[in-house]
């Protein structure tokens, strides 16, 4: 009965249309991947345990679209920190070479398969550094001391896996998911053009006229660059993949060869088209769909991106609209690389494409990440169930005020963001106002002299008696200058 009521929850609540969409992308991705694995037998069971994975990814994400994630990282933020990182460490004992170099794989005894690391570790990468740019709001988002917290996360969390597996390709997506996150989060242009300008610069500097001259310049990480801007360099050794790719994707034209009739997709040999149903994936539909198969799987994947920035822009808080940017930033940049790399634009640096690419591990991050998602669209609704309670912030002082008495519906003050709207930009269903400009919260933090109370959508409680805490400038009716409660919107008086 329980569960059953859950379900409905879910289904009047939840994001649903974010779901429909994943699993679309993943039903078409299965799809993909049984034309891929035919030609081995040995891969036969693939399509199989793909669609195992989708199904669990289903039970996973309506399972944590009830998680209140915001609550969870207000309390326990150094869990997901210190989890997050050691499941990085795992590759230390026992990572494995996938055959590409790195040791990007964990292969835990008396599993029979294995899983990244680098995949799982994003999320609560994720969260942290929303928790991070959240609380730092206090303090300035682009003070110095405020960037070197932000970069710091992420350099543990991108050095210790570039350290230990040698996966550059997932640091560049922990570095993409930092730089929009920051932006998102406030921090000022001058920053960006102030560490931009010159990392480019130098780049430019040492490419052309350093690395030439060292024995780096031949490494095969620099030639997965190098074949890129130069086609002719390596034909046969670094850009076989991607010469092998850009012919499946020319061969089918606008309508392609036929599913399941691919030349280079059919062919025995794996050597004609390499890693076909994990990173080559959109390859094999370019070849047997054609024009029009690739324009469905970016449509499907820019649908699902722009989703999770529409719930970012709606969320109720800055720290849930974080980590649905972040979550969007990831999913933009690992299709932006995966394609290019298909596309021979971009280099061959192991990264699959969402939804779509054969990986246990890969579908079942994506499904957490979308539940999370969706749980950030599910709180609004379910704040706004929560009656007789107030909250708002007193423009000059540490004030959070609560009232029980309003018959109006629970509402917040959220403060102004450059990036982000001023009330979530989503329908006023939650009671969402703004008093002022005020630097504090809405958590209910108090910088001096005050106590926390939390709201109840935070606390999972809420006290009815003492709502009121004496703040800096508190006065004997625990409000500032000793006056009375003022009245909100719609209160009498």
């Amino acid at each position: 009965m329980v569960f059953m009521d859950n379900l409905r929850d879910f289904f009047k609540k939840g994001d649903v249309l974010l779901l429909t969409l994943c699993v679309c992308a993943n039903l078409f991705g299965i799809a993909l991947v049984y034309s891929a694995t035919r030609y081995d037998p040995a891969l036969h069971t693939y399509p199989i345990k793909q669609a195992i994975f989708l199904c669990l990814g289903i039970v996973i994400y309506i399972v944590i679209t009830f998680v209140d994630l915001e609550f969870l990282l207000e309390k326990w933020w150094k869990v997901f920190l210190v989890l997050g990182l050691a499941i990085i460490l795992l590759l230390l004992p026992f990572g494995r070479d996938d055959g590409t170099g790195n040791r990007s794989w964990v292969f835990l005894p008396g599993l029979s398969t294995g899983f990244q690391p680098g995949e799982m570790a994003k999320l609560a990468y994720i969260c942290v550094l929303a928790w991070l740019i959240n609380h730092q709001r206090s303090f300035g988002v682009s003070r110095f001391t405020s960037l070197l917290k932000y970069a710091g996360l992420t350099m543990l969390f991108a050095g210790m896996l570039a350290a230990l597996s040698g996966d550059y390709g997932m640091v560049l997506v922990y570095l993409f998911i930092f730089v929009i996150m920051a932006w998102v989060g406030g921090v000022q242009k001058r920053w960006f053009l102030g560490i931009g300008i010159p990392l480019v610069g130098g780049v430019i500097l040492l490419w052309n006229f350093v690395l030439p001259h060292t024995k780096f310049w031949t490494d095969y990480r620099i030639m997965r660059f190098r074949v890129v801007f130069d086609h002719s360099l390596d034909p046969l050794g670094r850009g076989w993949q991607q010469s092998r790719s850009l012919l499946a994707i020319g061969s089918g034209q606008i309508t392609g060869m036929g599913y399941l009739h691919g030349k280079q997709t059919q062919s025995a040999l794996s050597q004609n088209l390499p890693a076909r149903h994990t990173d080559f994936i959109f390859s094999v539909c370019g070849e047997e769909l054609g024009l029009l198969g690739c324009c469905v799987v970016l449509l499907l994947l820019f649908a699902i991106i722009l989703r999770c920035v529409w719930v970012s822009r709606q969320a109720k808080s800055r720290m849930s609209a974080y980590i649905a940017m972040g979550i969007a930033a990831m999913l933009m940049i690992q299709t932006i690389l995966n394609v290019g790399m298909c596309l021979y634009v971009a280099p061959v640096i192991g990264l699959t494409l969402p939804f779509f690419s054969y990986g246990g591990s890969s579908t079942l991050t994506l499904f957490v990440a979308m539940g999370m998602v969706s749980g950030i669209k599910m709180r609004p609704l379910q704040l706004a169930q929560r009656p007789n309670l107030i909250v708002y912030f007193s423009p000059p002082c540490a004030m959070l005020e609560v009232s029980t008495q309003s018959k109006e519906a629970p509402s917040c003050e959220i403060p102004s963001s450059p990036i982000l709207p001023a009330a979530g930009g989503g329908p006023d269903h939650a009671g969402v106002r703004r008093r002022g400009h005020h630097r504090q919260h809405w958590r209910g933090e108090y910088p001096a002299g005050g106590e926390k109370s939390y709201p109840d959508h935070l606390s999972g409680h809420c006290h009815h008696q003492h709502l009121l805490r004496r703040g800096p400038r508190g006065g004997p009716d625990h409000l500032p200058g000793g006056g009375q409660p003022r009245p909100g919107p719609g209160d009498p008086g």
